[in-house]
């Protein structure tokens, strides 16, 4: 039977050994503690691999949890890079508000309450934002009307505009799809993510677009109303110097906007006058737009094989082509090879190209009347005709300075009539609203021709006087307001000057 002294012994080894216990439970690292195991996000912005962390938004949180300390009842809390150091408070992080860390590494929190030798620990991971920052096109699709964002995995974040846009401008919060976005618009577009901490990223994109034109008509003789178009000569002008886009023809819109049933580029049009839709697809994004093309079948009969088609010929646009004379032979310009009567054949002055249904607009003195249609090409005020100073009957051939240009073309040549230059006129007032007056310097006293010519070259007014005096007065109230050439012709000159009517 033990004594009482034995029993006292054995009952303070007892708690000794409890109180040991309990004091080793109290160092003990918590495996498990009511706060958890938590994750810190932080966005990686260079896509190296490494983010920066705040540890400490923790701080004022799990202490409390982990070892039921009152607020300020505890040392600051150090973080630390192994259980070991934790533990023993060895190397703690210097700089633990902006820590580079690595995608899932383990961090230690130690808490230690005031005036105690107890301390916690708690193992926490830090993760990364699970899409890259820096780099908009990992999770911006963009498309013509809008952009999609696309989140790696089920994080669980929500988007916003920064700022927001106006009008009709859309983004869904969980998606990030945006709707009714303009064409070459920019907008700005918030990630946030919220779990312990709270981190946001803002990503600018700029919605796509295919930057391709609408071609003027494309035109091509036909045949009972059918003919043959060559597509590819208005590639270079749909794309207007855009690159890295495929262009496809189409007959319907539908088609164009299906990407189906392209069309030849040899392409026989199925009505006169056909609308084709032509699809431009950017070949990096596949972004694409669609713009129309007019095919337009044209009669190019030509009487009188000139180079001008026969509908061109109708000066006057009244429909009818047999009171069109520009040269008043009584020829219709249609049916005459010489429309203007200065010895130069139209199919000469207007440098008809081979194959074109329009023929180029040649003004050589800029008088804004095609050289087929006047009969001053140069504007020297000698007729072309009276350039021929080889008097063959054909003013092409007459180069008196040798340097390669017709005279009829070159208004510094004007040897025709020996003293043209010696007669000086007065038109005025110009411009008129009525009434326009000419004066000469000295008394002609043979007989003046005045001819009145429109924009078209269609003659509007032609009379003849016998000249007794210096001057002479025209009525011009029935003409309309725009611009004319008035021609003057005497025995030993003629002249031709623009005249304005208001």
């Amino acid at each position: 039977m033990l004594s009482l002294t034995q029993s006292y012994g054995n009952m303070k080894q007892k708690l000794l050994f409890l109180i040991l216990i309990l004091f080793s439970f109290l160092n003990t690292v918590y495996a498990q503690t009511p706060c958890g195991i938590t994750e810190l996000l932080a966005c990686d912005d260079n896509t190296d691999g490494l983010a920066i962390f705040d540890l400490t938004v923790l701080d004022d949180v799990y202490p409390y949890c982990m070892i039921n300390a009152d607020n300020n009842d505890y040392y600051a809390p150090t973080h630390h890079l192994t259980q070991q150091d934790a533990d023993t408070g060895a190397n703690p992080i210097a700089n633990p508000e902006t820590f580079e860390g690595t995608n899932a590494q383990a961090i230690f929190m130690r808490a230690e309450p005031l005036n105690s030798t107890t301390h916690a620990v708690l193992a926490f991971q830090t993760y990364e934002l699970i899409f890259s920052c820096a780099d908009p096109s990992f999770y911006m699709t963009p498309t013509c009307d809008g952009a999609v964002a696309t989140i790696t995995g089920d994080i669980g974040g929500t988007f916003t505009f920064n700022p927001t846009p106006s009008d009709a401008v859309t983004i869904d919060p969980i998606t990030g799809v945006v709707t009714n976005g303009i064409p070459g618009e920019t907008y700005c577009v918030e990630y946030t993510l919220s779990g312990s901490n709270t981190v946001s990223s803002i990503v600018c994109f700029t919605v796509a677009y295919i930057d391709i034109v609408e071609p003027s008509p494309l035109e091509a003789c036909m045949d009972v109303g059918f003919t043959e178009f060559d597509l590819s000569s208005k590639v270079m002008e749909i794309l207007n110097g855009t690159v890295d886009v495929t262009l496809t023809f189409h007959e319907t819109y539908s088609d164009a906007i299906n990407n189906i049933n392209a069309l030849s580029l040899t392409y026989v049009n199925s009505v006169a006058n056909q609308i084709l839709y032509v699809r431009g697809e950017d070949l990096v994004n596949g972004c694409y737009n669609i713009v129309e093309l007019e095919l337009i079948a044209v009669d190019c009969l030509d009487s009188d094989d000139d180079g001008v088609i026969d509908s061109e010929e109708d000066i006057n646009d009244n429909g009818n082509l047999d009171d069109d004379d520009t040269d008043d032979d009584t020829i219709p310009n249609y049916l005459d090879t010489d429309d203007d009567g200065d010895s130069v054949p139209t199919s000469v002055e207007i440098n008809i190209n081979e194959g074109r249904t329009m023929h180029d607009f040649v003004d050589t003195d800029g008088d804004l009347i095609e050289n087929y249609l006047d009969d001053d090409d140069d504007g020297d005020g000698l007729l072309t005709i009276d350039e021929d100073y080889n008097n063959n009957g054909d003013p092409t051939d007459d180069d008196t300075n040798t340097n390669g240009i017709p005279d009829y073309l070159e208004s510094v040549v004007t040897l025709s009539v020996e003293n043209y230059s010696a007669t000086n006129y007065l038109i005025y007032p110009n411009p008129t609203k009525d009434i326009v007056n000419i004066q000469f310097n000295s008394a002609i006293n043979n007989s003046i021709s005045v001819s009145i010519f429109n924009l078209q070259g269609k003659l509007v007014l032609d009379e003849e006087y016998g000249l007794d005096s210096r001057s002479f007065s025209l009525d011009l109230s029935q003409l309309k307001s725009g611009l004319y050439f008035i021609q003057l012709k005497g025995e030993s000159f003629s002249t031709t000057e623009k005249l304005i009517i208001e």
